[in-house]
């Protein structure tokens, strides 16, 4: 029997969710779960669960004060300008360690079953509603705060177990970022976020946020993981969504001097890409036979063109139901990978590979469709753009006509749009009428 969904969920605002069967949901929970139950690893969080009369004093602080400055109550917390309170101001000009205190404080889980005297329901910090200490969270992860591998096991171990909706993920991961750039990540944080990706937890996320998690997540463990490679090792994997699993495969396959010099452009490419990127990338391209350099690039072009995204469960929980809203929808394509996409067709026009034109305007067509699935994600109208400016400016008369097809033929208002802007920019730089 199919599962009902009571929301609508899209890519661009536009599309319906489709439904999946309890048999469908089964399998696309079963890699998670299979995972979870065998998972080996039994991380020993060594921190104290008592009370900390610091964190507890500060945040009764800022709650007295938040309530005396606003007209504050559970569902106005929008009124409230946390920089100008004095303790919150406080807060956060404190030693690091203090507010490291103050954020454990404010993650350590509560027992369901824990039972709590007279004296301590009586404490003004437990009546502080969820959300504020939620906000007050936010603030702390994005000010200056020294986090080590130790805490960030312990966090991402909370998130996952209890804290789903209890405190802000984003800036931790934007912590989680700058870290992994300095420092090498333990052991134990490893897995810890290798059990992370696979909890339930994560699945509460919408399916831009569920994306952007993985994608931060994933190239930490990837950049992590190059410290323990052999030296001939090469140097830049894709994250792994379809396309990226199908890329690193083939690299893997290649004698050691392709997968150096192939994954240096890749990783090139996933920049932002400008004149001198391109000279940059000749020097890589000098080192190998450029004709299987093309046909590589020819290859992983025809892949993403003709992609096909994975779908994922996700849920939501609703006021008053105890069971989640559990709905299917498909995964974007990361977006590093698709910054990668941009690259290698602006080098394909760079080096003006006419047979790439077809696939070309193929995912230009993709990255604006509606139907379920058929899109590469939230950010493919970005990629579209880079399709129209190189088919219009880089492959002469051949792109140019493409172009001019694709607007006769397609249905996309969008498309049309964009062609429209890039052929009056054309005209404007070089006299000729795409249309």
């Amino acid at each position: 029997m199919a599962i009902d969904i009571k929301n609508i969920l899209s890519f661009f605002g536009i599309k319906k969710t489709f439904e999946i069967s309890k048999e469908e949901l089964e399998h696309l929970s079963s890699e998670t779960s299979s995972q979870e139950k065998n998972d080996p690893y039994i991380i020993d969080l060594d921190f104290s669960d008592e009370d900390s009369p610091i964190a507890e004093e500060m945040l009764t602080n800022i709650y007295e004060d938040a309530t005396s400055l606003f007209d504050y109550n559970h569902n106005n917390l929008e009124k409230v300008i946390f920089n100008s309170l004095e303790h919150h101001k406080t807060l956060l000009g404190s030693h690091p360690e203090i507010k490291t205190e103050v954020l454990y404080y404010l993650f350590k889980e509560r027992s369901k079953n824990r039972k709590s005297s007279s004296k301590s329901e009586s404490k003004l910090v437990d009546k502080i509603p969820q959300d504020f200490k939620h906000a007050i969270g936010y603030h702390l992860l994005n000010s200056k705060i020294r986090l080590t591998s130790q805490d960030f096991t312990y966090f991402f171990h909370k998130w996952k177990d209890t804290y789903a909706y209890d405190y802000p993920l984003r800036p931790l991961l934007r912590q989680l970022k700058k870290h992994s750039i300095n420092y090498k990540i333990s052991p134990e944080l490893n897995v810890s976020l290798h059990s992370f990706l696979r909890s339930r937890s994560i699945q509460y996320l919408s399916i831009k946020q569920h994306m952007d998690a993985k994608s931060i997540i994933h190239r930490v463990i990837l950049e992590n993981s190059k410290i323990n490679l052999i030296p001939s090792a090469y140097v830049f994997q894709l994250l792994p969504d379809p396309f990226g699993v199908h890329v690193n495969k083939l690299i893997s396959n290649m004698s050691e001097k392709y997968q150096h010099n192939i994954s240096k452009v890749l990783k090139i490419l996933s920049k932002n890409i400008h004149q001198k990127s391109f000279i940059q990338i000749n020097e890589y391209l000098e080192k190998i036979h450029q004709k299987k350099f093309d046909d590589f690039s020819y290859s992983i072009l025809r892949k993403f063109a003709y992609l096909r995204l994975r779908n994922v469960t996700l849920r939501q929980k609703e006021d008053n139901n105890e069971k989640d809203i559990i709905y299917g929808v498909y995964e974007h394509v990361y977006q590093e990978n698709i910054n990668l996409v941009k690259g290698l067709i602006q080098l394909h026009g760079y080096r003006n590979n006419q047979n790439c034109i077809k696939l070309i305007s193929k995912i230009l067509e993709r990255c604006y469709a509606v139907s379920i699935g058929s899109n590469y994600g939230a950010t493919s109208q970005s990629l579209g753009k880079i399709c129209i400016q190189t088919l219009a400016f880089q492959f002469e008369d051949a792109g140019k006509h493409e172009l001019k097809t694709v607007y006769e033929n397609t249905s996309f208002r969008l498309i049309k749009k964009q062609i429209e802007i890039i052929s009056h920019k054309l005209q404007e730089e070089t006299g000729i009428s795409l249309l």
